[in-house]
């Protein structure tokens, strides 16, 4: 930029700092002539509007470029007035000092520009309002005790002052800050009735039976709090400012519900009501400000996470719903829309009829997960909801491959039982053949020996009846890991499963001890319950190596509702080692093992809802597995 574009650019700020200048000062002069229009005594005003006004300068520009308009505002306020020196000193004190505190106060408090929080407002009343007030008028008091010589003069003049400074800034530096807007129909409304109730009440525009009976100076009141309810806040302090001047002016000429024998009582007693009144409406303005911010962020946060978020009544009636909670329930947004009743029809129970304050749903091809718990104050119901689906699926993938892994694993065990399943499968078919060549001798003879036919033919379906539940015992075991739940006689279950095994021959030398509850029932996968039990005591043999005096034990009880199994051995234990891994994948001690078993029949258990636990690594090394019990 050249030198002349420097310069007019230079003159540029000069001319609006001087329109600006000039614009405040011209502000500044016209409250003084607003506030000279009503005084005590002819000489106090009881509305200083020019508090107002320097607060909120000083807050916004600071009091660097607010000084001299505010000593000019002062020397103006003392010429119009016609007071003399001292009087002249004392204003232009008392205005600077005004701004200057509130200014100040309202910036070191960080004061947002709007003025919508509670805090906000606190701030304004108590350190922009009150108290550059009291310095203010405490300034005025003292210069008044002190040219009359009396100090009952000079504190009736504080107190005077001091209600015509709060008054002042209450009225004008909400309507500075905040700037009407186009009204509905029902703010107009409001504004209208509020005015010419003011305007009716203070007038003494109804009959002295009625005005002087009933207490007319709160009959605005109502329709003010509706206001603050439903009005804008830069109509409601425009509002105020006018309701304010109808009062101060009428009173001033003794008329209105304020008019006492004395025109400073009068207008001593409406300025307190309306500090009262201003005071309570920006309070309740604010906090339903602040209710409604609180909302609002509340569905911001609400309507930006996965997770669905509803909040209902105690009946179960929506008050508030995110907006993702469209995307599975369409209605929800209706008016009187029930979500316990709608949760009812899917689930076929009542979730406020019970106890249980989570569950799931099944929303098309989706399921959700619910958690329901009551507000602090006990009169709704807070609910939550996400989407399990994945979740779900994912279970069921893991459960196929434990299926998976866990039908190795049979086959696995079933090539190491061979030769026990083959030894007890050769005992009822050799005596099927030997009872068939007798029976092929007692065809033989005439006559027949009938009674030796029937008897050996009884033997021989009892040795092929032996096969078959072997067989059957068999396939059983390398059946499905997954079939439905069902109730499980664990009594009769652990004999079968012992006689897989070639307990004869090859464990000869171990001792077999079983305790077992009658009617022991589980409810439980019959498969996948047998290859826990098949590992256990398959690695419990193992462990002995069929040394003499081996001895294998299982004990079934029942402990409350659950049923315990323990199989133990008085082999050599389980090192500390070992036992911090013994669970985990591949981790065995046997030779020919792959470490599987252990953890393959962990998740077994717990794909049941039970347990399988180490109870006992020290020798006698017990095994423990829990599982729900069916009452009997």
């Amino acid at each position: 930029m050249n030198k002349l574009g420097k310069l007019n650019a230079m003159k540029a700020i000069n001319v609006s700092d001087a329109l600006k200048f000039t614009a405040i000062c011209a502000s500044l002069i016209s409250a003084i002539y607003l506030g000279s229009m009503i005084k005590l005594n002819g000489e106090i005003m009881v509305f200083w509007p020019v508090g107002g006004l320097s607060v909120y300068w000083v807050w916004r520009l600071g009091i660097q470029k607010m000084l001299v308009p505010l000593v000019a505002a002062g020397i103006g306020s003392a010429w119009i007035e016609s007071l003399d020196t001292m009087m002249t000193v004392q204003r232009i004190l008392s205005t600077v000092v005004t701004g200057w505190v509130g200014g100040q106060l309202m910036t070191y408090f960080s004061v947002s520009r709007g003025l919508q929080t509670l805090r906000d407002i606190g701030v304004f009343l108590l350190a922009a309002t009150l108290l550059p007030a009291g310095i203010s008028s405490a300034t005025g008091g003292a210069a008044t005790a002190l040219l009359t010589g009396s100090i009952h003069s000079g504190s009736a003049v504080w107190w005077a002052c001091w209600l015509a400074e709060t008054l002042g800034i209450l009225l004008v530096l909400p309507m500075l800050v905040h700037r009407p807007v186009p009204p509905t129909w029902l703010s107009a409304l409001l504004a209208l009735i509020i005015i010419l109730i003011s305007t009716v009440v203070y007038l003494d525009l109804l009959p002295m039976s009625i005005s002087m009976t009933l207490p007319l100076s709160f009959l605005t009141t109502p329709f003010f709090l509706l206001a603050a309810f439903k009005m804008h806040r830069g109509d409601i302090a425009w509002l105020l400012l006018i309701h304010a001047l109808i009062a101060m002016y009428a009173t001033s000429h003794t008329m209105g519900p304020f008019t006492l024998p004395s025109v400073n009582e009068s207008l001593l007693g409406v300025m307190g009501h309306l500090i009262l009144l201003s005071t309570s409406i920006w309070l309740i303005k604010a906090s339903l400000d602040d209710h409604k911010m609180a909302h609002n962020q509340l569905k911001m946060i609400a309507n930006h996470q996965s997770e669905i978020l509803i909040y209902t009544d105690i009946n179960g009636r929506v008050i508030f719903a995110s907006d993702n909670s469209q995307r599975w329930i369409e209605d929800i947004k209706q008016e009187g829309f029930n979500l316990a009743n709608w949760i009812a029809s899917l689930t076929g129970h009542q979730p406020l009829a019970t106890t249980d304050r989570g569950f799931t749903t099944k929303v098309g091809d989706h399921w959700l997960q619910w958690r329901m718990t009551d507000d602090e104050t006990k009169t709704g119901w807070v609910w939550t909801a996400h989407d399990i689906s994945a979740e779900i699926a994912a279970k069921a993938e893991a459960a196929q491959h434990l299926d998976q892994v866990a039908r190795l694993g049979r086959l696995s065990d079933l090539a190491q039982l061979a030769g026990g399943i083959a030894h007890e499968l050769n005992q009822p078919l050799t005596a099927i053949t030997s009872f068939s060549q007798a029976l092929k001798r007692f065809s033989a003879q005439s006559p027949a020996p009938t009674d030796k036919i029937d008897a050996t033919i009884d033997r021989i379906l009892q040795s092929a009846e032996r096969a078959s539940n072997i067989v059957r015992d068999t396939r059983g075991f390398l059946g499905e890991a997954s079939p439905a739940f069902e109730p499980v006689d664990v009594s009769a279950l652990i004999p079968k499963t012992l006689a897989l095994f070639d307990l004869k021959h090859r464990y000869d030398q171990t001792a077999i001890s079983l305790d077992i509850a009658r009617a022991l029932v589980v409810h439980a996968s019959r498969s996948k319950l047998q290859q826990i039990l098949v590992n256990l005591i398959k690695n419990a043999l193992e462990a002995m190596d069929n040394q003499p005096g081996s001895r294998l034990s299982i004990t079934g009880y029942r402990r409350q509702h659950d049923v315990i199994i323990e199989i133990s051995d008085n082999g050599p234990g389980i090192d500390d080692q070992l036992r911090k891994s013994l669970f985990t994948p591949f981790s065995s001690t046997q030779k020919q093992g792959i470490g599987l078993g252990l953890n393959i029949s962990m998740s077994l258990a717990e794909s049941m809802s039970g347990q399988l636990e180490l109870s006992n690594p020290r020798s006698p090394t017990t095994f423990t597995v829990c599982l729900n019990g069916v009452s009997q």
